[in-house]
């Protein structure tokens, strides 16, 4: 009776183990997945982030040079000028 117990025990305990194994080998992966993930936005994020900062001199150069075309500018042209940007914007 005791050897049937015993045996009982054993492989209850090897059920409990194998299947924490697996459950560990599952979150692993999850968090592997899941860093994976994270790289990939980070690489995203930085992209998007070189993209706007060449975005953002171009627009300050446009804008230095529409300053500057602006300030030789007729008065009818200013006024054309004032009314393209407020109906554009």
């Amino acid at each position: 009776m005791k050897k049937y117990i015993v045996l009982l025990i054993a492989g209850i305990l090897l059920f409990v183990i194998f299947r924490q194994n697996r459950v560990i080998k599952e979150m692993k992966l999850d968090v592997k997945t899941t860093s994976d993930s994270l790289l990939i936005m980070k690489n995203k994020m930085d992209s998007l982030k070189m993209e706007m900062f060449v975005k953002d001199i171009d627009l300050g150069r446009f804008e230095h040079v529409l300053n500057r075309a602006e300030s030789e500018m007729s008065p009818e042209c200013k006024e054309e000028l004032e009314t393209i940007l407020s109906q554009t914007e």
